[in-house]
C-alpha cells in the first residue's frame, strides 16, 4: 500500500513537473512573452528559446478596429540591453479595439502570441499559438473585444 502511495506521488509529481514544459516543447522551445505598458508607455517582449533568452527575430503589428475601419499598423521593435527582450512605444491610436500580434519564426517552425489591450492600454493574458502567424486568431480575439 506505502509502494502504491508513493508510485503514485512520484507520477503526479512528475507530471505537474512537465505540465509548463508541454507549451514550448510543441514549439520547439520557443516562446514569447509581451507585458505593459511600463512607466513612460514602453512594452517589452521577451523572446525565449529552450528557456534561455534569445535573439530570434520577432514580427509584430498592432491589429485593431476603429470603428467599422480594420487597421494593422507595425511595430517599431528595438532591442534593449537585456538579451531576448525588445521594446516598443505605443503607435496606434487610443480609439477602437487592439490586439497586439507577435510572430517567431526559425527551423521552419512559428510561434505566435495574441495579446489583447484593455481599454486603457494594458496587455491582457493571452495563449501562444503554434505554426502560422495567427491572423486567424486575431481576427477572433478582436470580435471577443
Amino acid at each position: 500500500m506505502r509502494i502504491r502511495r508513493v508510485v503514485l506521488a512520484a507520477s503526479v509529481a512528475a507530471s505537474l513537473f512537465s505540465l509548463p514544459f508541454a507549451p514550448a516543447a510543441r514549439a520547439g522551445g520557443m516562446d514569447i512573452n509581451v507585458t505593459g505598458p511600463e512607466r513612460g508607455g514602453t512594452y517589452r517582449i521577451a523572446a525565449r528559446t529552450c528557456g534561455a533568452p534569445s535573439d530570434m527575430r520577432v514580427e509584430g503589428r498592432a491589429e485593431g478596429r476603429v470603428g467599422e475601419a480594420r487597421r494593422s499598423i507595425p511595430l517599431d521593435l528595438r532591442p534593449t540591453s537585456e538579451r531576448g527582450v525588445l521594446a516598443f512605444h505605443r503607435t496606434w491610436p487610443a480609439q477602437g479595439r487592439w490586439v497586439l500580434r507577435f510572430t517567431v519564426r526559425e527551423n521552419g517552425r512559428s510561434v505566435s502570441r495574441i495579446a489583447p489591450l484593455s481599454e486603457d492600454g494594458r496587455v491582457i493574458p493571452a495563449n501562444l499559438l503554434f505554426g502560422g502567424d495567427g491572423r486567424r486568431e486575431c481576427e477572433a480575439a478582436l470580435a471577443k473585444l
